[in-house]
């Protein structure tokens, strides 16, 4: 790859977090661009029309056609085309949108008359990038911890693979795992988590174990259980066995000595609390072993 590398940014449905975290880089962001040329994106610069580039950055899901018409364009024009963040990488918190049909959110917001007119159609679901296009890397998080986004950046513009990320949060917790037979599942508003322990095996409802690290344990460090923000890891994925309410139930029960089932129809009721980041991902929705297309339901509640 050569030393001038043409980067190409774009917004697809997303709250354009992930393009502050690259300005958020600061003087390393400088660094690259000082050396590279930054040839179309909306949020940094004033370029209306897509440029060819060698490497392209995608924020966001795809909610209507016009993100649709824009993330074709941009992958024809892309050597190399990542998603950048959790939303362009399994759809994100606007993927919860998928749980409900498309005129349902339409007559919740705006009343059951709204009848939009020149404005882009939505789509059924909301969905991740590589559901309408080839994707050549991710970069997952809600938004991608800085490290990580500096370093896949260096490393492709210097024509290196980047490092690939795979392992649990747990992997970066500092906190110790007990056992306590016949613990409760505990919701943060009512209890207050020691300083010290695993936040699950104290019975709090921590995607940890399942969630891809990098973020470096921030929320747990600070007694605040896991979301999964930058997603699950890759066993979730690519195991049909395997799952993020299968493999945590099995988990809890494991900690407190209830039977798996037991567990599994207490957290049924905050499923959205598992799926916040995921909902809309054609994979996690048809796992037989989350049954998650019979659970959505539940959201409504």
């Amino acid at each position: 790859m050569s030393t001038s590398v043409k980067i190409a940014t774009i917004p697809l449905d997303s709250c354009c977090g992930c393009h502050m975290a690259l300005v958020n880089l600061g003087t390393d962001l400088l660094d690259i661009l000082a050396d590279n040329a930054l040839v179309y994106s909306p949020v940094i610069m004033d370029e209306k029309k897509i440029q060819r580039c060698t490497v392209a950055l995608v924020e966001g899901g795809v909610r209507n056609h016009e993100n649709v018409e824009k993330l074709k364009e941009l992958r024809e024009k892309a050597d190399i085309l990542i998603a950048l963040g959790t939303c362009a990488s399994f759809g994100g918190i606007s993927g919860m949108g998928s749980a409900f049909a498309t005129f349902e959110l339409l007559a919740n917001a705006y009343g059951s008359e709204f009848a939009p007119e020149g404005l882009p159609l939505l789509e059924p679901r909301v969905s991740p990038i590589d559901a309408h296009v080839e994707v050549d890397y991710y970069i997952p998080g809600c938004p991608p911890p800085l490290g990580i986004l500096r370093n896949t950046l260096v490393s492709l513009l210097s024509g290196q693979k980047p490092q690939r990320v795979d392992l649990p949060v747990c992997a970066e917790c500092k906190r110790t795992v007990k056992k306590h037979l016949g613990a409760e599942i505990k919701r943060m508003a009512d209890n207050m988590p020691d300083e010290e322990e695993c936040l699950l095996s104290q019975g709090f409802v921590c995607l940890g174990s399942v969630s891809r690290c990098g973020c470096g344990a921030v929320c747990t460090h600070a007694g605040v259980p896991c979301k999964g923000c930058r997603g699950p890891i890759d066993r979730v994925f690519v195991e049909p066995t395997h799952g993020i309410l299968h493999d945590l139930t099995r988990r809890i029960s494991h900690f407190t000595g209830e039977k798996v089932e037991t567990v599994e129809s207490r957290l049924k009721d905050i499923l959205h609390t598992f799926y916040s980041y995921t909902l809309s991902v054609p994979e996690m929705r048809g796992k037989d072993s989350e049954h998650i297309h019979k659970l959505i339901h539940r959201i409504k509640v």
